[in-house]
């Protein structure tokens, strides 16, 4: 079976919205280097994954100003996306999910949870920044701070109660560096084991991978979920994702990352989050095209 990709072009943030067509720029996106693209003319996502239609839903512009910006929209997306991965999604192929903003696990993991039982699932969230805040904890009101908690149960009724109570219960964090206090009392209620960019730095990446595939031994299934921000802001143009952060990962951590946890048969699922679209091609688009790829365990010759 054909590995699968969901494009879901849904941000909230001031560059996010232009996020529309970041996929298409991943998709299409033929090589490593601007150099070989004319001697790599077919692109390997297109030509072996199927590809669904992008994910649509209402913006609700007249919605903007609530407390929280966009809440209507991100309902309406997260049931969309959760019934196109509800119908087809299969656990033993893989699956791209391509944001878009990292909101955009409130739908996937929806989706997910229609169809395992969540108690199996294992969640490596490979970010910056901790995403598990509710609105009670939250300064921003952002919804992109809030999927790890919504997947957790906590959190705005209309995104968690259509779990029907199948919440995660595992998540291993790799790379985060900023969190919020009220976040941070949110992460030690659902014993998250959290990778920072310093264990990176101390431990070592492959160290690191082998004590998150240790920690999440008991899971059954592996979602992976990356965000751009996760890599230091040294690799990244203004505007190429919303809040950049120093110290991060770098480009090789990310692509090993990807490629170990893509080829354990654990394995199912994969988001990429928070590009943003500068409308020309860019490293960080040639990046996460060779991250997509491998994480439908394609193109690992790019790498030899």
């Amino acid at each position: 079976m054909k590995p699968l990709i969901i494009p879901v072009p849904f941000a909230v943030s001031q560059y996010g919205q232009s996020a529309t067509n970041t996929y298409k720029r991943i998709l299409n996106n033929t090589s490593a280097s601007p150099v070989m693209e004319k001697f790599n003319p077919s692109a390997l996502l297109l030509n072996n994954c199927q590809l669904l239609e992008p994910i649509k839903f209402d913006k609700f512009i007249d919605k903007q100003n609530t407390m929280t910006p966009f809440l209507e929209s991100a309902v309406d997306m997260q049931q969309n996306l959760a019934k196109a991965i509800q119908n087809n999604l299969n656990p033993k192929s893989k699956t791209l999910v391509l944001g878009g903003d990292h909101t955009i696990s409130v739908g996937t993991g929806l989706g997910i949870s229609r169809l395992l039982d969540m108690n199996k699932v294992g969640l490596i969230y490979v970010d910056a920044h901790g995403d598990c805040n509710t609105p009670d904890s939250s300064q921003s009101k952002c919804l992109t701070g809030y999927p790890v908690a919504v997947n957790f149960g906590l959190g705005h009724k209309e995104l968690v109660e259509p779990f029907n109570q199948n919440y995660l219960h595992k998540v291993a964090y790799i790379g985060v560096r900023d969190i919020d206090e009220g976040e941070e009392k949110i992460l030690h209620h659902i014993s998250a084991k959290i990778f920072s960019n310093i264990d990176v730095e101390l431990q070592g990446i492959t160290q690191v991978l082998y004590s998150t595939m240790d920690y999440l031994s008991d899971c059954n299934y592996i979602w992976l979920s990356i965000d751009v921000d996760s890599l230091d802001s040294v690799y990244l143009q203004t505007g190429e994702t919303d809040v950049p952060s120093s110290g991060g990962l770098t480009p090789r951590e990310i692509l090993a990352i990807t490629k170990f946890v893509s080829d354990s048969k654990k394995h199912f699922l994969t988001e990429i989050t928070q590009l943003n679209d500068l409308e020309v091609n860019t490293d960080m688009t040639r990046l996460f095209s060779r991250v997509a790829e491998l994480s439908v365990n394609l193109g690992g010759f790019r790498y030899s």
